[in-house]
Protein backbone atom coordinates (compact mmCIF):
# COMPACT_ATOMS: atom_id res chain seq x y z
CA UNK A 1 0.00 0.00 0.00
CA UNK A 2 2.85 2.28 1.18
CA UNK A 3 4.33 1.70 -2.41
CA UNK A 4 1.65 2.47 -4.25
CA UNK A 5 0.94 6.45 -2.17
CA UNK A 6 4.82 6.51 -3.10
CA UNK A 7 3.94 5.79 -6.81
CA UNK A 8 1.15 8.20 -6.91
CA UNK A 9 2.51 11.06 -4.86
CA UNK A 10 5.23 10.38 -7.38
CA UNK A 11 3.17 10.63 -10.76
CA UNK A 12 1.70 13.70 -9.50
CA UNK A 13 5.01 15.56 -9.02
CA UNK A 14 5.85 14.77 -12.23
CA UNK A 15 2.69 15.57 -13.47
CA UNK A 16 2.55 18.82 -11.99
CA UNK A 17 6.48 19.32 -12.89
CA UNK A 18 5.66 18.75 -16.65
CA UNK A 19 2.40 20.99 -16.53
CA UNK A 20 4.56 24.13 -15.30
CA UNK A 21 6.90 23.84 -17.89
CA UNK A 22 4.94 23.74 -20.31
CA UNK A 23 2.55 26.13 -19.57
CA UNK A 24 5.42 29.33 -18.39
CA UNK A 25 4.00 29.56 -15.25
CA UNK A 26 5.40 33.07 -14.41
CA UNK A 27 9.13 33.28 -13.04
CA UNK A 28 8.94 37.07 -11.91
CA UNK A 29 11.74 38.50 -10.19
CA UNK A 30 13.01 41.72 -8.84
CA UNK A 31 15.93 43.40 -11.10
CA UNK A 32 17.84 46.28 -11.00
CA UNK A 33 18.81 48.65 -14.13
CA UNK A 34 21.71 50.25 -13.91
CA UNK A 35 23.63 52.47 -16.25
CA UNK A 36 26.97 53.58 -15.08
CA UNK A 37 30.04 54.90 -17.00
CA UNK A 38 31.01 58.54 -17.39
CA UNK A 39 29.35 60.71 -14.88
CA UNK A 40 27.26 63.36 -16.44
CA UNK A 41 26.95 61.71 -19.76
CA UNK A 42 23.45 61.86 -21.10
CA UNK A 43 22.24 58.45 -22.58
CA UNK A 44 18.71 57.73 -24.47
CA UNK A 45 17.50 53.92 -23.64
CA UNK A 46 13.87 51.65 -24.32
CA UNK A 47 13.19 49.40 -21.27
CA UNK A 48 11.18 46.28 -22.11
CA UNK A 49 9.78 44.55 -18.96
CA UNK A 50 7.77 41.46 -19.91
CA UNK A 51 5.65 40.10 -16.81
CA UNK A 52 2.56 37.35 -17.08
CA UNK A 53 2.99 37.29 -20.48
CA UNK A 54 2.65 41.60 -20.76
CA UNK A 55 4.82 43.50 -21.82
CA UNK A 56 5.66 47.07 -21.56
CA UNK A 57 8.36 48.91 -23.30
CA UNK A 58 9.53 52.83 -21.77
CA UNK A 59 11.60 55.24 -23.79
CA UNK A 60 13.80 57.05 -21.26
CA UNK A 61 16.37 59.87 -20.90
CA UNK A 62 18.79 59.78 -18.43
CA UNK A 63 22.12 61.18 -16.82
CA UNK A 64 24.99 58.81 -15.88
CA UNK A 65 24.81 57.31 -12.93
CA UNK A 66 21.16 56.10 -12.69
CA UNK A 67 19.08 52.94 -11.79
CA UNK A 68 15.45 51.86 -12.15
CA UNK A 69 14.05 48.67 -9.87
CA UNK A 70 11.46 46.37 -11.99
CA UNK A 71 9.52 43.04 -11.56
CA UNK A 72 9.83 41.28 -14.70
CA UNK A 73 9.67 37.58 -16.70
CA UNK A 74 12.07 38.94 -18.76
CA UNK A 75 13.84 42.24 -19.19
CA UNK A 76 15.87 43.80 -21.79
CA UNK A 77 17.20 46.98 -21.77
CA UNK A 78 19.16 49.57 -24.52
CA UNK A 79 20.85 52.72 -24.16
CA UNK A 80 23.03 55.07 -26.47
CA UNK A 81 25.54 57.68 -25.51
CA UNK A 82 24.52 61.06 -26.54
CA UNK A 83 27.92 61.94 -26.81
CA UNK A 84 30.95 61.41 -28.57
CA UNK A 85 33.33 60.29 -25.77
CA UNK A 86 32.89 58.59 -22.64
CA UNK A 87 32.10 54.95 -21.01
CA UNK A 88 28.79 54.12 -21.00
CA UNK A 89 28.09 50.42 -19.12
CA UNK A 90 24.48 48.99 -18.76
CA UNK A 91 24.10 46.29 -16.09
CA UNK A 92 21.54 44.02 -14.86
CA UNK A 93 21.58 43.08 -11.27
CA UNK A 94 19.38 40.03 -9.51
CA UNK A 95 17.19 40.89 -5.98
CA UNK A 96 21.00 40.17 -3.95
CA UNK A 97 22.36 43.00 -5.83
CA UNK A 98 25.09 41.17 -8.27
CA UNK A 99 25.37 41.60 -11.83
CA UNK A 100 23.79 39.22 -14.18
CA UNK A 101 24.25 41.04 -17.33
CA UNK A 102 26.78 43.76 -18.85
CA UNK A 103 27.73 45.44 -21.82
CA UNK A 104 29.95 49.04 -22.10
CA UNK A 105 30.70 50.74 -25.19
CA UNK A 106 32.94 53.68 -25.32
CA UNK A 107 32.46 54.15 -29.47
CA UNK A 108 31.21 57.20 -30.25
CA UNK A 109 27.52 57.51 -29.61
CA UNK A 110 27.83 54.02 -29.03
CA UNK A 111 24.97 51.46 -27.95
CA UNK A 112 24.81 48.74 -24.98
CA UNK A 113 22.50 46.09 -24.39
CA UNK A 114 21.37 43.26 -21.78
CA UNK A 115 18.61 40.96 -21.62
CA UNK A 116 17.65 38.88 -19.09
CA UNK A 117 14.87 35.45 -20.74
Amino acid sequence: MKKKIVLLLSAALAVCLVYYAATGVSKTKEFTIRVVGTEGMKAQGVISVSRKNKEKEEMIDVTIPWEKKVEADRVSAGFQKKAENGLLKVQLLDEKGEVIRESETSVKFGIAHVVYD
